[in-house]
């Protein structure tokens, strides 16, 4: 290995430390987003009726009750 790449070698790892920080913060932020959607659609879901979301897309009828 020469000294050229060397140079690359540290400053890739340099750059990796510095940006480390902000790349898990980003990951954070995404992951805690993707979590409030999925949140806010149980939500909606739970607020249209346990019965109507269960009985889309199927051909299931419920059973009725005496």
């Amino acid at each position: 290995m020469d000294l050229d790449m060397a140079a690359h070698v540290v400053t890739g790892a340099v750059a990796l430390r510095v940006f480390a920080g902000d790349i898990r913060a980003l990951g954070t932020r995404l992951l805690s987003a993707g979590v409030r959607v999925g949140a806010a659609q149980l939500a909606a879901q739970h607020r249209r009726g346990k019965a109507a979301a269960s009985n889309e897309g199927t051909d299931v009828q419920p059973l009725e009750r005496d």
